[in-house]
């Protein structure tokens, strides 16, 4: 349980904006179809052809890199109980932009004291509705199989600093046994801000699971599963993984340089990635 604890506590979906709950109708809208989500990931549908690890490996960095440039997932607070670790109090971080200077959480005293579904009037104009009522299924977990849905929803929710628009999702699942192999989670993030500083967009979906996160890379034929957990994009050093439809690849290199190997038995070595 310790693990499945730990996960909870790095990836629990949190805000940082200025909130006061309340009760309101369903602003987030239909939640997005995680079987197809997660098809992208567990069946793609194109070929990791030789000459395109650049380009691949190009994208799934760009993703992941997105995924923390302001709009990373935040954290829920830990807690040790009877059945193991599990969720406590959540903490705001995933939109830390929105006011950096001011103490974040702070300014949200229901979100920053346990309330796990309401709605946030943000400092500046605009509101933030928030449900995060699934947690409470893995607070004390005992066993069993876990299907757990967080929401948010950023409608103009703005601060001096910037405002932000758009939804975000993420599944949490499991067949029973949560562990590193077990464990997983859905992201479906789309998200604009504007503020003094840039202007950006995230429209992404991507996958943790068996301890790894994965990307979905379009290419000529359909797509690529691209798993980037040892991987520095930075120095092009690591280890990256491409799952197409037929294979996956384990490419190990070294500033851009190095060999990828084929569950299949196959090898070709990686020149200037």
């Amino acid at each position: 349980m310790r693990a499945l604890g730990t996960l909870v506590s790095v990836c629990g979906l949190a805000m940082v904006v200025g909130c006061s709950s309340s009760s309101s109708s369903d602003p987030y809208g239909p939640s997005p179809d995680f079987n197809h989500v997660e098809a992208q990931f567990q069946q793609p549908t194109g070929t990791f052809a030789k000459g395109s690890e650049a380009k691949i490996f190009g994208q799934a960095s760009a993703q992941q890199a997105s995924t923390t440039s302001g709009f990373s997932v935040g954290a829920a607070g830990s807690s040790s109980t009877a059945g193991g670790t599990a969720s406590g109090a959540t903490s705001s971080q995933a939109l830390r932009f929105l006011d950096t200077a001011a103490g974040g959480a702070d300014f949200c005293p229901a979100l920053k004291s346990g309330a796990e579904s309401g709605t946030c009037a943000c400092p500046s104009g605009g509101s933030l509705a928030y449900d995060l009522s699934g947690v409470q299924q893995l607070r004390g977990y005992q066993g069993g199989p876990i299907d757990v849905t967080l929401r948010l929803h950023a409608s103009a929710c703005s601060t001096q600093d910037g405002q932000v628009d758009g939804s975000e999702f993420i599944h949490f699942a499991s067949s029973g046994t949560p562990s590193a192999k077990d464990f997983r989670m859905l992201f479906d993030i789309h998200l604009s801000l504007v503020s003094k500083a840039r202007s950006e967009t995230i429209d992404a979906d991507f996958e943790y699971d068996n301890g790894q996160f994965w990307f979905s890379v379009s290419v000529d034929d359909g797509n690529v599963a691209v798993g980037t957990q040892s991987w520095d994009a930075a120095t092009k050093s690591g280890t990256i993984i491409a799952r197409d439809r037929s294979e996956t690849w384990t490419c190990t290199l070294v500033a851009g340089k190095g060999t990828c190997t084929s569950d299949k038995g196959g090898s070709r070595d990686v020149d200037g990635v």
